[in-house]
């Protein structure tokens, strides 16, 4: 469980329930931000919810740039894939910006992620 700085908290009991057919934006925020603040991992995700690399990588991608605003699928199609060093810039920036210091969780993992 982890309490963020706008008070709210995220926990595995928001993940939605497996065998989700149809992605909302709330969902895959949900999921993208448990893997941001290491509620679970990336593997872990697309292994309960049957996910591709790619589809999981589109939602770091579009979140890290965009906000929760990419995440709708009528808005992706307004929005381009970043190379993994820009998405890592850019999410740290939207977590600044949205969340304070509460984004440390996101910029310590995508450090880890990109030092490879």
């Amino acid at each position: 469980m982890v309490r963020l700085q706008n008070g709210e908290v995220l926990s595995l009991a928001d993940l939605p329930c497996t065998g989700v057919k149809r992605w909302t934006a709330a969902r895959k925020r949900c999921v993208v931000r448990a893997v941001l603040y290491k509620i679970v991992t990336a593997d872990e995700i697309k292994t309960v919810y049957q996910l591709s690399d790619e589809e999981f990588s589109s939602w770091l991608s579009g979140y890290a740039h965009h906000g929760s605003d990419a995440l709708k699928e009528t808005k992706i199609k307004n929005y381009i894939c970043l190379s993994p060093l820009k998405l890592c810039h850019n999410l740290l920036e939207t977590e600044d910006r949205n969340y304070g210091s509460e984004a440390l969780f996101g910029r310590r993992y995508f450090e880890a992620v990109t030092r490879d």
